[in-house]
């Protein structure tokens, strides 16, 4: 679905002198160092200089005529972090000469346009139709515009700028590309190229379907009277439980505004919790979000239906990391205020000191009580390569002291998480990229084990 943002008067003309006009300029002015050595060239100078005067009056009064239209052709939302085509159409209701211009956007700082600046022909009074791509950075409400188009005059004495007063206002979402594949690998009952739930004995009783064996399944899965009559191998697929629910929480604090990849630590994992999110409802679950800093930003109890992962998007797609201390208390307060059922609460944090990880584990093992809780922690890869990678400092001791600063991290964090498995608790650990799918993968082998 497309949408488009008319409008465009010439709010603003700017003249500029072109390089035809630079040298036209330039003629008598050398002509006139002529008249030093005879004086009857001084007339002919003059009458020089007033055909270029007129000249260039006549081309800027004659190029005034020129009115040109523009407008926005998109989806209805963007995608951070990925190429989104914008369409741009200019409509030509003045003048009757081909017109080749040259079209700029403004865009917020927060996105990068790779294919601005565009030449567009307009052939008379007609319409020019071009694409550029625009890549957000960040998530939340922006806008489009004004479109500043450069035309050159009828003589090409002149380069008129326009600001044309063309807006958009846009949405930028997560990343829902990985949902997408998601959804196509299923209508072709490929999901496993995707996320595999693991075969775990006991852990899937209900019998769903019969298909061919793929590499992984296991072995007592195979239906042996139906690989006898079909002559080839095939399984007995079993579905899991559905109904239950699922509570995201997902840290907005100040560790979370780290960049990997270009993108805070904080969209890779609401873009994991989405893609949750969706594998979760699609299978029947409920699934809620909370996005807390200080306090908590959004809360949506757990829904379901297939309505509910998109019911999550708009509440958190203006969500962003500040530079202040999670409360963990304030949102599993208001977790526990809001949600009575039992649920697999899964919360996307960073660990970044001892007391933290103390007041996590308190609260974690309060959670264990009535709801099954799953810790997620991001991975920094830059910690990795400043232990074990080149040289990277111009000085050998700012570089050791760096690897030695990245290997006190490391060894914090690996102290952290094992104290955290040995108070009990479910801890995932993994890198940006990888995000997603070990989190679903997480998630299946949960319900396979009934463990919720």
């Amino acid at each position: 679905m497309t949408r488009g943002a008319k409008r465009s008067w010439l709010a603003l003309s700017e003249l500029a002198p072109s390089r035809r006009l630079v040298w036209a300029g330039a003629l008598p002015m050398l002509l006139s160092a002529a008249t030093l050595l005879d004086a009857s060239l001084l007339w002919p100078v003059l009458g020089l200089d007033v055909f270029v005067i007129l000249a260039c009056l006549v081309d800027a009064l004659v190029s005034r005529r020129e009115r040109i239209d523009a407008r926005f052709d998109m989806r209805d939302v963007l995608s951070v972090g990925t190429l989104n085509p914008v369409w741009l159409e200019l409509d030509r209701t003045a003048g009757q000469r081909p017109l080749d211009v040259l079209v700029r956007v403004d865009v917020p700082v927060t996105m990068s346009t790779p294919d601005l600046p565009l030449t567009l022909r307009l052939a008379g009074e007609g319409r020019a139709r071009g694409r550029f791509h625009v890549v957000p950075t960040r998530r939340g409400a922006h806008r489009l515009g004004p479109v500043f188009v450069r035309i050159p005059s009828r003589f090409g004495l002149w380069t008129r700028q326009v600001a044309l007063d063309c807006h958009e206002d846009v949405r930028v979402y997560p990343n829902l590309a990985p949902i997408r594949s998601y959804e196509l690998l299923a209508r072709e009952h490929r999901q496993s190229a995707l996320v595999r739930a693991s075969r775990l004995k006991g852990g899937e009783t209900e019998f769903s379907r019969l298909r061919d064996y793929a590499p992984g399944d296991d072995y007592r899965s195979i239906d042996w009277k139906a690989t006898a009559r079909r002559s080839v191998l095939t399984a007995r697929e079993y579905q899991l439980e559905s109904d239950q629910n699922i509570m995201l929480l997902v840290d907005a604090g100040r560790l979370m505004t780290a960049e990997v990849d270009g993108i805070t630590q904080f969209d890779h994992a609401l873009g994991a919790a989405l893609m949750l999110s969706y594998v979760a409802t699609r299978g029947g679950d409920r699934v809620g979000i909370s996005c807390f800093d200080s306090d908590v930003q959004r809360f949506v109890p757990p829904v379901g239906g297939p309505d509910a992962t998109a019911r999550l998007v708009r509440a958190s797609f203006d969500v962003h990391p500040r530079l202040v201390e999670p409360s963990f208390s304030n949102a599993l307060g208001t977790f526990d205020a809001r949600v009575k059922q039992r649920c697999l609460v899964v919360m996307f944090t960073e660990l970044f000191d001892e007391t933290a990880v103390e007041e996590i584990a308190g609260y974690l093992r309060q959670l264990r009580r009535k709801h099954l809780p799953l810790l997620v922690v991001l991975e920094n890869p830059e910690l990795g390569h400043m232990v074990h990678g080149k040289q990277t400092s111009p000085s050998l001791e700012r570089d050791l002291f760096e690897r030695s600063a990245a290997a006190e991290l490391l060894g914090f964090r690996a102290t952290a998480l094992e104290s955290l498995r040995k108070s009990g608790a479910l801890v995932l650990e993994c890198q940006a990229s990888q995000l997603s799918t070990k989190v679903v993968n997480r998630y299946l082998e949960l319900k396979a084990q009934r463990a919720l």
